[in-house]
């Protein structure tokens, strides 16, 4: 009953706000709650279309689902593909991209200027419309499986047509990134570790396999170099090392590009954005009306790489008569996912409409973040998973400038992650709301180790600007060195040399709010 009181004072006391701020009619009359459920019609109206190729990677549409996002655009009258997918993390901490795929088609459907690309988001997906040179039809469907971690590039035309499928990757060799004057440049993505850091900082190499069928490609930790081994020493956590969680312990993630109709034709060299880049390209055996396209993700901590392969190659052999299945499933999930809740503003007004354009703009993020419901870790608040080339951000470029780049890179900053979660609670996505407890609920042992090892009392530390490991980030507790962020020798241990949040710890006892208004927003078990 108390619950019920606050309620109704909130909501008149919100009434009030908005009539004095003349906000009534843009919201309340804008906003419709009379459809029925199951009527997603209410959504055709905020799809995103486009008539013309884009520019460059910064003219992408985001695919979205599970916990991978997609930069989806055509350029050139290429289909490129950036694929981002939560708990990608290096040995630094940072976020990378898998790769991306380039798509050719012969005859070619987007040079004869029939182009249509649109963001459906009742069904979850990117459908790219063309032309072949006589007018027959061509269509490619991008999506991606809510229940496994695959990527879909279903293609089909009215005539046979041959496809070139290429993987590319631009960690094919180790990176330096230099001790550059900013934090904004080259080690924005891992600053929270390695900002003005003397000693040297290198993006490491992937492993890239070609096969006669596929093309398999990953990233495994090489923890002599990983951020926590170093985080331990240099916060003088040793003695208490076995009670300590590393979560990039034997850390492998990756995947394959594979198509049933596909073959290996070689290995191709260009520059992206100014990054060099190595193809691995396959083409089809022969032209075909429809061809299926994927890339399988996997990301799991065991010892041994074979073991790593063995449940990749579980989804490689994948019958196509799954994907149907998956399709089925996919669509019956947006249906579920779009009517938790709606809030519609000026519905029908369309794009010359300001508020109808805010309307839609929270339709969008929504489906953006629905990109992390089943994620590993807490939905990015610096891009997310749908970061591109810094070139097209910023204009910085050069080497070291990848498309792995994002500021404030390889950490989590508590009070931004926490705007990626609190509105989750009234939308009801309560399950795209778990993975923003995952650092906290998976790194507690590392912050009850540190206050008793430091203060000796039970308890339990989370600091404002924490690394992945749920240890401070190294940048921010300081180096043993002569400049930059160093680390005054007198200064108590556990304390971070970054004055801005040194002593910044209320975040934690937001989070610990957070989960209990979970609780009373949604009902899960807690305990």
């Amino acid at each position: 009953s108390d619950i019920k009181m606050k309620r109704q004072l909130n909501i008149k006391l919100a009434c009030k706000w908005i009539v004095a701020t003349g906000m009534l009619s843009a919201v309340f009359t804008g906003c419709r709650t009379r459809e029925s459920a199951g009527d997603l019609n209410w959504l055709e109206q905020y799809n995103v279309v486009w008539t013309t190729q884009s520019e460059n990677g910064s003219g992408s549409m985001p695919g979205s689902c599970g916990d991978i996002g997609l930069n989806i655009w055509v350029e050139n009258i290429e289909l490129k593909v950036y694929m981002g997918r939560a708990g990608y993390r290096d040995e630094n901490g940072a976020l990378l991209k898998p790769g991306r795929v380039r798509i050719n088609l012969t005859p070619n459907p987007f040079e004869n200027g029939i182009f249509r690309q649109e963001l459906k988001l009742r069904e979850g997906y990117v459908l790219i419309n063309g032309a072949l040179p006589d007018g027959k039809p061509v269509e490619i469907k991008t999506w991606v499986e809510g229940s496994r971690p695959i990527v879909h590039l279903d293609i089909n035309a009215d005539k046979p047509v041959t496809v070139e499928a290429t993987y590319e990757s631009w960690r094919t060799e180790d990176i330096e990134l230099p001790n550059d004057p900013s934090k904004y440049d080259r080690r924005a993505m891992c600053m929270m570790n390695c900002d003005t850091y003397e000693g040297k900082v290198f993006l490491y190499k992937d492993e890239i396999r070609a096969s006669e069928k596929f093309v398999r490609f990953h990233h495994r930790i090489n923890n002599a170099k990983d951020c926590f081994n170093f985080q331990v020493e240099q916060q003088g956590l040793e003695a208490v090392r076995e009670q300590l969680v590393n979560p990039l312990e034997n850390l492998i993630w990756g995947g394959a590009l594979v198509g049933d109709n596909l073959v290996l034709a070689g290995e191709t060299r260009g520059t992206y954005a100014e990054t060099p880049f190595k193809g691995w390209k396959y083409t089809s055996k022969e032209p075909a009306k429809s061809h299926r396209i994927r890339v399988c993700m996997h990301i799991d901590q065991v010892e041994e790489q074979n073991v790593w392969d063995a449940a990749l190659q579980e989804l490689i052999d994948l019958a196509p008569q799954e994907d149907a299945e998956a399709w089925k499933e996919n669509q019956q999930w947006w249906m579920e996912f779009w009517n938790r809740s709606h809030l519609l503003i000026n519905s029908g007004r369309g794009e010359e409409d300001a508020v109808w354009r805010i309307g839609r703009n929270y339709q969008l993020f929504r489906y953006m973040l629905a990109s992390n419901v089943s994620g590993r870790e807490s939905t990015q608040f610096n891009g997310g998973l749908f970061t591109f080339d810094p070139l097209f951000v910023n204009g910085r470029k050069g080497p070291g400038y990848t498309p792995d780049h994002r500021q404030w890179g390889a950490g989590l900053t508590a009070q931004n992650q926490r705007m990626m979660v609190w509105p989750l609670l009234k939308s009801g996505d309560f399950d795209m709301v778990t993975p923003g407890f995952s650092l906290y609920l998976d790194g507690l042992p590392n912050a009850m180790a540190r206050v008793r090892h430091y203060w000796k009392h039970d308890g339990c530390c989370f600091t404002e600007q924490t690394a992945i490991t749920a240890l401070p980030g190294a940048a921010i507790y300081g180096f043993d060195q002569t400049s930059g962020r160093s680390r005054p020798k007198d200064l108590e241990p556990g304390i971070q040399v970054n004055k801005a949040c040194a002593y910044i710890y209320e975040s934690q006892l937001e989070y610990a709010w957070l989960m209990l208004s979970f609780y009373q927003f949604s009902g899960v078990d807690l305990s």
